[in-house]
């Protein structure tokens, strides 16, 4: 009877290249290679759940994302950055997260070009979300030190990250012609088979444009860490040289004027901000340590397949796609730093997202009377408003107890 890992092999036309007479254990001599086929699940389980826990998390969070901070909060850079990283991410999500699902169970003629460009993808979406979280820590520091004009519009704004994505793309170029079909032998059970995955071809694996592409991207990220480094600590320098002065300043005076109040609170609120850009940023690298190691030992480490088994395989290609968790980390950062953001979300899942049309209707009104008393200068006049204000309060309250439609 065909079983469910033979059935795939068979569907996606799996192409197995097996080494026939290939004997590690003695227990496999009765074991024919040409009859076997390795357990889909066994060598891509843990990759094929993974992929799928990310994409889900992060097509779903990134959404949330953008539509509550497009529609839900005031235009600003703050916002900004974050539609941009979600977009980045859920790109990133829909595309690469994708195409390397189904290259666990698709081998066939397409593979390469699956492999390139999901590889693309992810590389390009990576360097354009690290290029910008720069310009993040750089608009925060002009915010801070000048305070009293926007040195940073939102018009300019844009037009940086755009550049930061197109210089994602254009760096990320060569990985499309580098990475493609290897076959690695690995051994199940004593008979060895080869094993399709994607990573660096034959022929580019270990060859000068590998090291000189390994050596532009060594030299991009070292470029974003060593600018995000100097940026965020002077931002927290001036912080704190602010709050310290504003504390010694108030021990002195033994109060505090409006002035400070305003600019403490501008300060304080500019803290907060910088410090979520700043958890999103650490977790950003966080999640590249892993595939930087994994990265070394596969380049430089033995491979030889006497000691790749499916629990050190599993290790490997969680550790290849951590990257990818930065997608699903952001909106969970999100919603762990700002209740506004989970109320909102839960509106969304509650299906409250939609406003009651009595409450704008009403609301209008009374901000329309609002608006018409900045006019008002008879006392008689003020009465009549204040009256008219009072009927509408009235009449909303009445109308959201009954619930009664609008007519």
């Amino acid at each position: 009877m065909m079983n469910l890992t033979t059935f795939v092999y068979d569907t996606f036309d799996i192409p197995l290249v097996k080494e026939t007479g290939y004997d590690v254990n003695s227990t496999a001599d009765d074991e024919s290679g040409d009859d076997f086929t390795p357990n889909l699940f066994k060598w891509n389980g843990g990759e094929m759940l993974f992929l799928v826990v990310l994409f889900v998390t992060g097509v779903v969070g990134n959404v949330m994302v953008i539509y509550t901070y497009h529609f839900k909060w005031r235009r600003s850079n703050f916002t900004l950055f974050i539609e941009v990283l979600a977009a980045i991410d859920l790109t990133n999500c829909l595309l690469a997260v994708t195409l390397f699902f189904v290259m666990t169970v698709y081998k066939g003629a397409l593979f390469e070009i699956f492999c390139g460009t999901a590889s693309y993808v992810a590389f390009a979406t990576a360097l354009s979300s690290s290029i910008v979280l720069v310009i993040v820590a750089f608009e925060r520091k002009q915010k801070i030190r000048n305070p009293l004009k926007q040195a940073v519009t939102t018009g300019i704004t844009k037009k940086l990250c755009c550049g930061a994505v197109v210089i994602g793309m254009t760096v990320s170029v060569p990985g499309i012609f580098l990475f493609g079909k290897k076959e690695t032998v690995f051994v199940d059970d004593g008979i060895a088979f080869n094993l399709t995955w994607c990573f660096f071809k034959e022929d580019a694996f270990r060859t000068c444009s590998m090291y000189i592409w390994a050596v532009v991207l060594g030299f991009v990220f070292l470029f974003v860490i060593a600018s995000l480094s100097s940026l965020y600590c002077s931002i927290w320098r001036e912080l704190n040289v602010y709050f310290k002065g504003r504390g010694s300043l108030a021990h002195f005076e033994g109060h505090i004027d409006r002035q400070q109040n305003k600019n403490s609170n501008y300060y304080r609120a500019h803290k907060t901000t910088t410090r979520l850009f700043f958890i999103i940023t650490m977790a950003f690298f966080v999640t590249y340590f892993p595939y930087f190691i994994a990265l070394g030992i596969l380049i430089f480490g033995d491979n030889s397949s006497q000691f790749v088994t499916p629990v050190g395989k599993a290790f490997i290609d969680l550790a290849k796609l951590s990257p990818l968790m930065s997608n699903v980390i952001n909106p969970i950062i999100y919603s762990l730093s700002s209740a506004r953001f989970r109320k909102e979300v839960v509106n969304i899942f509650k299906g409250l997202g939609i406003p009651d049309r009595n409450k704008v209707f009403f609301g209008h009104v009374a901000r329309t009377f609002v608006r018409h008393s900045q006019s008002v200068t008879s006392p008689g006049d003020r009465v009549k408003l204040e009256s008219g204000e009072q009927i509408i309060t009235e009449l909303v309250n009445e109308k959201t107890a009954m619930k009664l439609p609008l007519s």
